[in-house]
């Protein structure tokens, strides 16, 4: 059966609806897939010590789900994944450092080192989206972060931060080809 897409927003958000993801929830709700997609609590923060509790007792994100995260969405869907089974993470402009930013010290999700082999072992699937052109990610973390994962990041030239598109057929595609 078709697994849940829970989307998890990046930081200082105040709407989960906007540009791509307003269409993709659009086009895999059209084609069958249940989906979570809401405003997380604390969403301009992004705190983990909100999130993550957020996830597990409110979301219920398990096994069947998927887990889509944007910027500090996807780097809250791996650590969640480090401790909780899920079906898939699908990753979009994900990092791992706290990036030279405070906002992101601030948020407690990358405090701790990372056991990239428990996040392996507890996601069967594992997708990364990436630009060329991120002024926050640099390729060298990215490289990084796809070599700990063990995955071919899907590169995607001059979409940035993935902040400004409306379109995302390459992510549709992918959720369809993998979960149908």
């Amino acid at each position: 059966s078709k697994p849940r897409i829970v989307y998890i927003h990046g930081d200082g958000v105040t709407c989960w609806r906007w540009g791509w993801v307003e269409r993709v929830h659009a086009e895999l709700s059209r084609a069958g897939y249940p989906t979570h997609f809401e405003l997380m609590p604390d969403s301009v923060e992004a705190r983990a010590q909100y999130w993550l509790p957020f996830l597990h007792e409110h979301v219920r994100a398990a096994e069947h789900d998927v887990l889509l995260g944007w910027s500090c969405g996807a780097v809250a869907a791996m650590r969640y994944a480090q401790t909780q089974r899920v079906r898939g993470l699908v990753l979009v402009a994900p990092y791992y450092t706290d990036l030279g930013l405070e906002q992101v010290r601030r948020s407690g999700f990358v405090s701790e080192s990372w056991d990239w082999a428990r996040i392996r072992a507890h996601a069967a699937q594992i997708a990364i989206f990436h630009s060329d052109a991120d002024p926050y990610i640099s390729q060298a973390e990215l490289k990084e972060l796809a070599a700990a994962l063990q995955v071919q990041p899907c590169g995607l030239p001059g979409a940035g931060h993935f902040s400004e598109q409306s379109e995302f057929p390459e992510l549709i595609a992918h959720v369809i080809g993998t979960y149908s």
